[in-house]
């Protein structure tokens, strides 16, 4: 594109741009196109007048969307000259389309949400792993049931995700016998072994209520997701005291749970979950060191008289 008054010649190789003789620049081709150059540079630029009064709106965007709030307007206009907001009548304060798309962002939860007042009126249900390495009876992962009212942990130890639902039959006759009442409701994420149809169908014909938390929110899932958590933590500190190998992370998380079972939670007034779960001050008396050293009786049937009588 060229500006009216000049004038362009062509040949093989160049390109001459003259504007009546006085300005002459010359181009060399390259390829299909000519590469100008000259002793003058001219620049052909439109200027608009800014207003110094205008709306937040537009000073908002004017300044690449940084914050305009009251504060924020007066500490500017203290260290700046230029910055006048026009005072409207009735100035309606707009959602940025701009802001939202670029600083989007997900604050944390800080409501409360009222607890359970019975047993079983809601259990809460997780699965952590893949582990990086198998137990010694070949499990992968472990589900965690968890009873929002007592705080009390069941845990199970799967091969595989898909074994949750059997799982989840033996743990609702074992907990409805022991308490005498019915699974209300279970909250857990939209993992899918928690949402096929077979389970669906399942808690649906046993009046069961499912509650799957939103995509991407742990949160909403926290007391499982908390739960796995602790006990994952008891594990790693067992093993590492033990010196044993990391395949005995099943026996120890079966561990932690029962420990963290038997051990008071200020989420539930410094109660133990065996108390609320029981009516019953349970003992710790029994529990001796993960991984110590054990000896076990070898029956007078399978030994000879000079045997060991323990290994």
């Amino acid at each position: 594109m060229v500006n009216q008054g000049y004038t362009v010649e062509f040949t093989r190789s160049t390109c001459i741009v003259s504007k009546q003789d006085t300005e002459r620049m010359i181009g060399q081709r390259q390829g299909n196109i000519y590469f100008l150059s000259g002793q003058q540079e001219i620049a052909l630029v439109g200027l608009s007048q800014g207003k110094d009064y205008t709306t937040k709106e537009i000073w908002h965007k004017r300044i690449a969307h940084r914050s305009l709030s009251q504060q924020a307007a007066e500490r500017i206009a203290k260290s700046v000259l230029g910055f006048h907001i026009k005072e409207a009548e009735k100035e309606e304060e707009k959602v940025c389309a701009v802001c939202a798309a670029g600083e989007q962002g997900r604050e944390y939860l800080t409501g409360k949400r009222g607890k359970s007042e019975e047993l079983l009126d809601t259990i809460h249900s997780d699965v952590c792993g893949p582990m990086s390495l198998a137990g010694l009876m070949g499990e992968r992962y472990f589900t965690t049931f968890i009873d929002e009212h007592s705080g009390s942990i069941a845990v199970s130890l799967l091969t595989q995700k898909s074994d949750l639902f059997e799982w989840f039959k033996e743990y609702r006759a074992k907990v409805e016998r022991e308490t005498k009442r019915k699974i209300k409701s279970r909250r857990c994420d939209g993992g899918g072994e928690y949402s096929g149809n077979t389970f669906r169908t399942y808690l649906r014909e046993h009046g069961i209520r499912q509650q799957i938390t939103p995509p991407y929110t742990p949160e909403h899932n926290g007391i499982a997701e908390q739960a796995n958590r602790t006990i994952m933590d008891m594990v790693r500190y067992m093993i590492l005291e033990s010196a044993l190998g990391k395949e005995f992370w099943g026996f120890a998380a079966l561990t932690a749970v029962h420990i963290i079972n038997r051990l008071p939670s200020g989420a539930h007034e410094n109660r133990t979950p065996c108390e609320k779960w029981f009516r019953t001050t349970p003992s710790i008396g029994h529990l001796t060191v993960f991984g110590c050293t054990a000896y076990r009786h070898v029956p007078t049937q399978t030994r000879r008289k000079l045997e060991a009588r323990a290994q």
